[in-house]
């Protein structure tokens, strides 16, 4: 049985530059956006052959921004940085965040280039077979 009563969703604080965080774990939202963000990356062939990744680094700072919120002086939530603002954080800063992210959200996986192109295969090849159910 699971059981998510009370659903409070983990959150720490980042203080960075004169600003203060909230950050929360991943929603559902926040994961679909990063992994969307990640698959997109992938540069195919014409005939559907896997040929490389492109900007995959963006979708650390996007998963980043989700999951980031300013502290407003209410102590309520504001505004998520914008991803362009947090791709211009030193990693040292970003990096911390992002594994504090990932372990709280159940994100962390083994993601190696090779892990990367298998999913990334195998998720074309059902793509592939959704495609062909629609047309």
């Amino acid at each position: 049985m699971f059981d998510f009563n009370p659903l409070v969703p983990q959150e720490d604080t980042l203080k960075f530059m004169g600003k203060e965080y909230f950050m929360r774990e991943a929603s559902e939202a926040a994961v679909a956006s990063f992994q969307n963000c990640m698959i997109s990356s992938a540069k195919m062939s014409d005939e559907g052959k896997f040929l490389g990744l492109g900007n995959m680094a963006t979708a650390n700072s996007l998963l980043i921004s989700k999951c980031l919120f300013e502290r407003l002086p209410d102590g309520k939530d504001g505004a998520n940085p914008p991803v362009e603002e947090v791709s211009l954080w030193p990693h040292r800063v970003t990096a911390p965040v992002l594994k504090w992210i990932k372990d709280v959200s159940g994100l962390n996986t083994d993601e190696t280039a090779e892990f990367l192109k298998k999913r990334i295969a195998e998720d074309t090849i059902k793509l592939e077979k959704l495609s062909s159910k629609n047309s």
